[in-house]
């Protein structure tokens, strides 16, 4: 039997869920009537809301029904924790959409309280770089090559697109917490290079950073450089810009002393020696894909499993979420060094 699903807040999961045979969607929450009814007449489902409070239609009446087992969260970072705990204090699953918090110490809180929880009711917060294919492939190629990681690049330049119908909203979400639109879209990248450099057993333990803000209405800061130090003493850098529109760029780049791996976002391009000792270059493309559909399929096998894919665990979110904070921390301070602690599980 199919698991009943309810998505709350934005819609991004929707197409996903719909393609996915292992959910059935029962409803659509969003604080705002107009948005939760617009997203849940094209779905055929019943919409549940806040603001106004007809009897009946608030979170509370959602997370009563008895065939909704399992959620996708979707609003604004510094709300998420409080529907977090709701939701899971109502037997729920759930899927949240990453960064885990907005700030390292109330990840670890709301990391600790779920532990004790008494139960089977599964959490995972989502990171959809993960699973998307291009960087499936990566992590397997760099596997295959494995060596010690001697040097590495992340970079990520773009711009946000302030004329939008959308942007003052999203303005005003990410306004609120550390880093705004550096945390929300930056802790993607952190969590891409998080995930490449476990495939050969390399952690981050350092950073630092310098960071700035050209276009004021990007505030607090929407750029970021940083040099980041791997627990075998090499280190690489991290670039992340939304603040220039002459800037479009997504490249992660691993070179070990056996090969190098360069993921973008449809090409994978590897470097190794054969035999004759001589560079081979090997790309491959791949159709764009946001790996969303594969992470909700993952997340329903999951919840049938009675345990979470080790991709989507908060223990892991908590981590790039550790990396992502030490980035920005370092650049209120001028640059100054932050150590990466891991979780003590």
């Amino acid at each position: 039997m199919a698991i009943g699903i309810a998505i709350l807040g934005a819609g991004k999961h929707l197409p996903a869920i719909q393609l996915c045979p292992d959910f059935s969607l029962k409803a659509i929450y969003s604080p705002v009537r107009t948005a939760a009814e617009g997203l849940a007449t094209d779905a055929n489902v019943e919409a549940y809301f806040d603001s106004p409070k007809p009897p009946g239609r608030a979170l509370s009446a959602l997370l009563a029904r008895e065939d909704v087992q399992a959620v996708t969260i979707a609003l604004p970072i510094p709300v998420q924790p409080t529907i977090i705990r709701e939701v899971l204090e109502a037997g729920k699953h759930v899927l949240s959409e990453g960064p885990i918090t907005d700030n390292v110490a109330g990840a670890e809180d709301l990391l600790e309280w779920h532990r004790k929880q008494s139960g089977n009711t599964l959490w995972s917060v989502g990171e959809n770089f993960r699973f998307m294919e291009p960087v499936l492939y990566a992590r397997h190629k760099l596997r295959e090559i494995a060596g010690n990681v001697e040097i590495f690049s992340v970079k990520l330049h773009g711009s946000i697109d302030k004329s939008g119908h959308s942007f003052p909203a999203l303005w005003q979400q990410d306004h609120e917490h550390q880093g705004g639109f550096l945390l929300d879209g930056g802790i993607h990248s952190v969590a891409a290079l998080h995930f490449l450099l476990s495939a050969v057993s390399t952690s981050i333990t350092q950073v630092a950073a310098f960071t700035s803000l050209v276009q004021p209405n990007l505030s607090p800061v929407h750029t970021a450089n940083a040099t980041i130090h791997l627990d075998n003493g090499n280190s690489g850098t991290f670039s992340i810009s939304y603040g220039s529109e002459f800037a479009n760029a997504f490249e992660v780049r691993i070179v070990t002393g056996q090969g190098a791996v360069t993921l973008m976002p449809t090409r994978v391009t590897v470097l190794t020696r054969n035999d004759d000792h001589n560079v081979v270059t090997v790309t491959r493309d791949f159709p764009a894909d946001s790996g969303v559909k594969r992470e909700l399929a993952v997340y329903a096998k999951g919840i049938e499993a009675g345990k979470i894919d080790p991709r989507g665990t908060p223990e892991e979110a908590l981590m790039d979420l550790k990396v992502m904070q030490g980035i920005l921390e370092s650049g209120e301070e001028g640059g100054i060094v932050k150590a990466v602690t891991q979780y003590e599980r």
